[in-house]
């Protein structure tokens, strides 16, 4: 499964099974077999004027389906076209709790969606607005400590992205900053063989550093387009990825005082 935060129509995989939560890059038009939900639909005749969880808008899976959650249901009705193979990918323009918890209903199984839709509603909604729903205010401590704990993993992951996304945090250039050295630069080469970054740091020479040694600067203003959305794609997938383990009963729930475990592995190209 491959995790998308762009703004970007022309980023989103033309080869892929795209499913957009939230809002969609300006000027994206879905292909056949393309989803899109959004809170933001227009309401129907009579219906409350409260803000929605996305989740809201979007099927749960049949009592009785052979899938085990929405994404093979989804995956296994394009059989027809010959396209069962394909890959899926999951798009939003920002990392929100609502899109996260998107994301993991189209992940969990039926008796998982049962369990957890209103968790999980809890959690995408942020406290004013979870207070429209007098149903959940019950709940209204525990998403507020997943939420926390999930803005928690972010900054880790921030100090990580050299780690977790290996060439893929740098081979479109930008400036990144030199744990090991304390000094910040342009990248001018990737070596891709010793997995280390080439980096001018102007009066400060030129440096080598292994990518694990290298992160982004701390200062977001001066991160590429591609630096933004490797990052924040990065944390989509991971704070996603802790949700659908916790409604699985993988994991503790975020803010559950479980030792943090980051996924080592490099992610898959963004492009």
């Amino acid at each position: 499964m491959q995790y998308l935060v762009t703004t970007n129509k022309d980023r989103v995989p033309k080869n892929a099974q795209i499913f957009v939560v939230g809002n969609a890059p300006v000027g994206w038009v879905p292909k056949s077999g393309d989803f899109h939900w959004s809170s933001d639909r227009p309401r129907e005749p009579g219906e409350s004027d409260r803000v929605k969880s996305v989740i809201a808008v979007m099927p749960t899976l049949k009592s009785g389906s052979s899938d085990t959650n929405l994404l093979q249901y989804f995956r296994r009705s394009r059989a027809k076209q010959d396209l069962t193979q394909l890959r899926q990918c999951l798009v939003s323009t920002q990392v929100a709790f609502d899109a996260c918890v998107a994301a993991t209903w189209l992940q969990i199984d039926r008796e998982q969606q049962k369990a957890n839709r209103d968790r999980l509603i809890a959690i995408g909604l942020d406290r004013e607005h979870l207070s429209e729903y007098p149903e959940l205010l019950p709940l209204s401590n525990f998403a507020s400590q997943v939420r926390a704990a999930l803005r928690q993993e972010e900054l880790k992951l921030l100090d990580k992205v050299g780690e977790l996304l290996g060439a893929a945090a740098f081979w479109s250039g930008g400036t990144v900053w030199l744990k090991h050295r304390e000094l910040e630069g342009e990248i001018t080469h990737i070596h891709m063989n010793d997995r280390c970054v080439e980096v001018d740091c102007g009066a400060d020479g030129t440096h080598l550093a292994n990518y694990w040694d290298t992160t982004f600067p701390s200062d977001r203003s001066r991160w590429s387009d591609f630096q933004t959305e490797a990052h924040d794609s990065l944390v989509f997938r991971v704070q996603a990825e802790w949700l659908i383990a916790a409604c699985r009963g993988d994991r503790q729930w975020p803010g559950k005082k479980e030792e943090i475990a980051i996924p080592q592995s490099e992610s898959e190209s963004l492009s």
